[in-house]
């Protein structure tokens, strides 16, 4: 009597939005997690960094370690704010009070971005964990 054995499907691994690691069975993720992933990687790239695209990236590595005061996050959001609007206006529509400076710790910031998905017309709303130089 022959049994038959089990396949089982390769498990893809990723980091998500805050580093931590996850495992999906498929090599497919969802819109919103390559959105989400996508602003990530906006807010993290230093202007001027991306081959042939010289204005690419947020900006906000010049604010992270300026004084920790209101005047500061109203500039680290309106930087923020202004690297979704150029560069993900496509699929997404943010405002900039959606845009939400929650904590600055020495070169971390912990901020939330509400956004709606222009394809499917839902809010979304991303807490992200960034860190400059790292």
């Amino acid at each position: 009597m022959a049994t038959a054995s089990r396949l089982t499907q390769p498990k893809f691994t990723y980091l998500d939005v805050n580093g931590l690691p996850q495992s999906v069975n498929d090599v497919l993720v969802s819109d919103i997690d390559a959105i989400n992933m996508q602003m990530y990687m906006l807010f993290l790239t230093y202007i001027g960094e991306a081959d042939y695209e010289p204005t690419l990236g947020s900006g906000m590595d010049n604010y992270l370690f300026d004084p920790n005061y209101k005047g500061t996050h109203d500039l680290l959001q309106t930087v923020l704010y202004n690297a979704v609007a150029r560069w993900m206006s496509d699929r997404i529509v943010v405002r900039l009070g959606d845009v939400i400076i929650l904590d600055v710790q020495d070169n971390k910031v912990r901020i939330t971005v509400t956004y709606t998905y222009k394809r499917l017309n839902v809010q979304v709303r991303a807490v992200m964990d960034l860190q400059a130089g790292g």
